[in-house]
């Protein structure tokens, strides 16, 4: 399918630095540009790229590694890089969210997601390998990297974390505690080398399965060790950042990959209760990687039929902690939204139940029986929904003197969540085909809001479940196409090969146009391959 892509649009000519590394269309405004604006920070035209921390300079002079003699042995001592050459402020966001990270552990706090993402792109558009000499083994010319192990995990917590953060919050992050577990520094290390040459596309396959086969032979050392209950939480972020690697960031040939992970978070979990609540408490790099998990589950109960693991009640537990969508309040929107999600997926495990047990065509002449039992709690929080979104979005609140913009945004970021939900009752619990006159009325209207609405910073870039949905269920060709150009910057600026396989997916479905396919017929080729949100 690769070869009926589309090409990518490029960015606009002569954009400032902070829109073309973020991969979205600029005004050309000058002297500031109207994102730049909004995000209250500098709006840079000028011809030089901004400092690139990794790679080129910053592996010379006062900037390099003080070693260079351990760059394939992977135990090697990372450094905190100089993050404070990176002063670029903020990142567009919405309400009290965000892109910088904290590093208590070092005293050293890092670059924001603007000027990370942007040292990234330059790095990987410029960094190359030195040529290895005839006599070099074949081996080593596999395993060369333009990049240090001692870079890795600060590639982890300045590039590859920002993208799983929706906000401008503050996550705090103790780099000596991070790295006390050899199974999370081994996973850590996975991902950052995954990331940085899907990113620079020049890696070598063998030294990212090299990375992952020794981080997961770690990580199965711990397991089968003698665990105490403190050691608990950081088996499950071990595991939770396995899922992000084989399930977002490079999913693997391995026959469900990802949802072995999955699974393996569950046993965890079970066998520890206490694990949870601790994570929570804890805050930092703990809680962001369990609502990283909460998330994967609920997505991977969406899109598959299986029984989720979290009950809705979890996404409330964590609001006023540090989590992937930033510190919320209980009653914000998004929180609400995820919740809603949950139910449903709940309900689309009985139905897909029965679906299996009786058939399609029987089960949907009980029909009537399943919309009294099912529709009206569930139209009640719809209504519920709605009545919030035309009221402002409920629990924004941006402040200062962009706050009412911001606050559009993520009304109009909910929303698109809502309507996706929307389209996943109609689908999966009311059994209505592609081509029903409501599944496309909230199709077409999901589409009008994504050409017509401009989403600020990483609100662009977290749209990706409400995109697939709504994608999926495009039957026009134009709606087809304003999916895959809204689509495509988030797919350049993540750089992860689970979007790629999002992509072909996408195509794949257009190019059928099966209507008569059921939610979990539509969605099975990626519901055990890849997570999606």
């Amino acid at each position: 399918m690769q070869s009926s892509l589309p090409r990518r649009p490029r960015v606009v000519e002569g954009s400032c630095w902070s829109c073309k590394t973020k991969r979205v269309k600029c005004d050309l405004a000058k002297p500031t540009c109207r994102r730049c604006d909004e995000a209250r920070q500098d709006c840079d035209y000028g011809a030089a790229p901004p400092y690139r921390w990794v790679g080129g300079m910053a592996r010379r002079g006062r900037h390099a590694p003080q070693s260079r003699s351990s760059e394939c042995s992977g135990s090697s001592t990372p450094h905190s890089t100089a993050s404070s050459t990176d002063d670029a402020p903020a990142c567009p966001s919405p309400p009290r969210r965000g892109c910088s990270i904290s590093s208590t552990g070092t005293g050293t706090s890092s670059s924001t997601s603007s000027s990370t993402s942007s040292s990234s792109s330059s790095s990987s558009s410029t960094t190359t390998s030195t040529s290895p000499s005839p006599r070099t083994s074949a081996s080593a010319m596999a395993l060369a990297s333009p990049i240090d192990d001692q870079m890795l995990v600060p590639y982890f917590i300045n590039i590859v974390l920002p993208r799983y953060c929706l906000g401008d919050f503050v996550l705090s992050l103790d780099l000596h505690a991070l790295l006390a577990v050899d199974a999370v520094q081994g996973a850590v290390m996975a991902i950052a080398r995954a990331h940085f040459d899907m990113q620079g596309k020049h890696g070598s396959a063998l030294a990212r399965s090299r990375s992952r086969q020794m981080a997961i032979q770690t990580f199965r050392r711990q397991l089968a060790s003698n665990m105490s209950e403190d050691a608990a939480p950081d088996l499950l972020a071990t595991n939770v950042l396995f899922c992000m690697l084989d399930g977002m960031i490079e999913p693997t040939q391995e026959a469900n990959a990802s949802t072995v992970h999955l699974k393996g978070g569950y046993a965890i979990l079970d066998q520890w209760k206490c694990i949870v609540p601790r994570m929570i408490c804890e805050g930092g790099i703990q809680s962001h990687l369990l609502s990283v998990f909460a998330t994967l589950d609920i997505v991977h109960a969406v899109l598959s039929g299986c029984k989720s693991y979290f009950e809705p009640t979890i996404f409330r537990m964590m609001a006023n902690t540090e989590t992937w969508w930033g510190c919320l309040e209980p009653d914000n929107s998004f929180l609400m939204t995820w919740e809603n999600l949950c139910l449903l997926a709940a309900r689309s495990n009985m139905v897909y139940s029965i679906v299996k047990t009786y058939g399609l065509q029987e089960t949907r002449k009980r029909m009537a029986f399943f919309g009294d039992t099912l529709s009206p709690p569930l139209g009640a929080r719809f209504d519920y929904r709605q009545g919030l979104v035309e009221n402002g979005g409920g629990g924004g609140g941006g402040g200062g003197a962009n706050g009412a913009h911001r606050k559009d945004d993520w009304t109009a970021f909910c929303e698109l969540f809502d309507i996706s939900a929307r389209i996943f009752y109609e689908r999966a619990i009311r059994l209505r085909e592609v081509n029903d006159p409501t599944v496309q009325q909230y199709t077409q209207h999901a589409v009008s809001m994504l050409t017509s609405h401009c989403f600020s910073g990483m609100l662009q870039h977290c749209l990706v479940l409400p995109m697939t949905i709504i994608g999926a269920h495009c039957i026009e060709t134009s709606h087809q196409l304003a999916i895959s150009s809204a689509l495509s910057p988030t797919v350049s600026y993540l750089s992860f090969g689970g979007m790629v396989v999002l992509e072909q997916f996408l195509w794949a479905t257009w190019t059928k146009g099966n209507f008569e396919a059921t939610w979990w017929e539509m969605f099975e080729n990626i519901a055990e391959k890849i997570f999606v949100f």
